[in-house]
């Protein structure tokens, strides 16, 4: 990823899907210095006012923290005015999670690369971005595990070693025992991680079943999308899952879609 390719491309990108990357007005992106921290979305009035705070990207991770910041953007801009107000403000997070991994893993797909970057990648990379999918998939599991044994404890004592020990388990990575307070999730975003790739996962599995795997150069995705944007935060997640799988949401699917190889 090249300084400066990423957000071009983006846009580009939403414009052959005929979804306008602004959204009307309400989405503004903002470019701005890099010193200033990570790529943010933020809702200042959901769908009225939403700001895409960015600097250019250059390298894996700052792009995928631009795509994922893009794809909640864009969720929040095309949310329907008739949503009631408290879910606009509080829809819950694994739905906007999912659309920034959705986001995510296009940015990095092969197909998407070779599109709109001219880039043809290494016949190693799919392997690779399984692995890496899986390592994050089983540190947020580690992090749930660790914050569980925490709370059925009745002290904290045994907290460092216990961190350790269960982080090996979970990533076979010998992770500093001083770091389990940092490690600490207390408030479960583990749970709204897990939820949010299963809601990425369906939608990828969704679009190239019904648009093909070139769907992000379809102006009938753009469609659909949207239509998706505008009734997604109505939802709780397991509803908004079996709305779009038809039956009841299962781990195991998530569990498949981590090595799908459609989705990269």
């Amino acid at each position: 990823y090249q300084l400066g390719f990423l957000e071009p491309a983006l846009q580009a990108c939403l414009q052959d899907m005929e979804i306008d990357p602004r959204a009307d007005g309400r989405l503004q992106w903002r470019e701005r210095d890099a010193t200033f921290g990570p790529p943010e979305a933020l809702a200042v009035a959901v769908p009225h006012e939403i700001v895409l705070s960015y600097c250019p990207s250059s390298g894996l991770q700052s792009a995928h923290a631009t795509a994922g910041a893009c794809g909640q953007a864009l969720l929040w801009a095309y949310a329907s005015e008739d949503l009631p107000h408290p879910m606009r403000l509080w829809g819950h997070s694994a739905i906007s999670t999912g659309n920034a991994q959705l986001f995510t893993d296009l940015v990095a797909h092969p197909s998407w690369l070779r599109y709109h970057a001219r880039l043809s990648v290494d016949t190693d990379y799919m392997s690779w971005q399984r692995l890496d999918r899986l390592y994050r998939f089983r540190r947020q599991l580690g992090r749930f595990l660790f914050t569980r044994h925490l709370n059925t404890s009745e002290s904290l004592s045994d907290a460092p070693e216990a961190y350790r020990d269960i982080m090996m388990e979970a990533c076979h990575i010998d992770y500093a025992p001083a770091y389990y307070l940092v490690d600490w999730d207390w408030q479960y975003t583990s749970l709204a991680f897990w939820q949010g790739w299963g809601i990425a996962y369906v939608l990828l599995d969704t679009l190239n079943e019904d648009f093909g795997q070139d769907w992000f150069r379809n102006p009938e995705t753009g469609q659909w999308l949207c239509q998706y944007w505008s009734e997604a935060l109505a939802h709780d997640v397991d509803t908004l899952l079996q709305g779009l799988l038809g039956t009841p949401w299962e781990a195991d699917l998530l569990a498949a879609a981590l090595c799908d190889e459609r989705i990269g």
